[in-house]
């Protein structure tokens, strides 16, 4: 009986084996899932932050095409004031020119005056 029984334990060792390899693949599956679960989390946050920074982005992106715009539209301003000042400086030099000849012409008729009256 002794030995039918050391049969009997022979033969369920492979199956013994069996059983724990297989409760050892699902215990590694086990841990496997888990770390699926944890990666698929940190990718939503990732992709989660990559969306924000997306937006972020494309805020900044708006921004910076006002401030180009403003830009622009201060140079074609600075442009124009320039323009300006330069037709300004050059009337004020035909002006002052227009004074100056008037005033010698103005001197030269006194003097002329002056030695008719003499």
């Amino acid at each position: 009986m002794l030995n039918e029984l050391h049969a009997h334990m022979a033969e369920g060792e492979p199956m013994i084996a069996r059983f724990a390899e297989a409760a050892t693949r699902m215990a590694e599956g086990s841990m496997l899932d888990e770390e699926l679960v944890k990666l698929k989390e940190q990718s939503q946050l990732i992709i989660s932050t990559l969306r924000e920074d997306k937006l972020l982005l494309g805020r900044a992106n708006e921004e910076l095409a006002r401030v180009k715009a403003q830009v622009a539209e201060l140079q074609a301003k600075w442009a124009m004031l320039v323009k300006r000042r330069d037709r300004i400086a050059a009337t004020m030099a035909e002006k002052k020119s227009s004074v100056e000849h008037l005033l010698k012409e103005a001197a030269e008729k006194k003097a002329l005056a002056l030695r008719k009256l003499d």
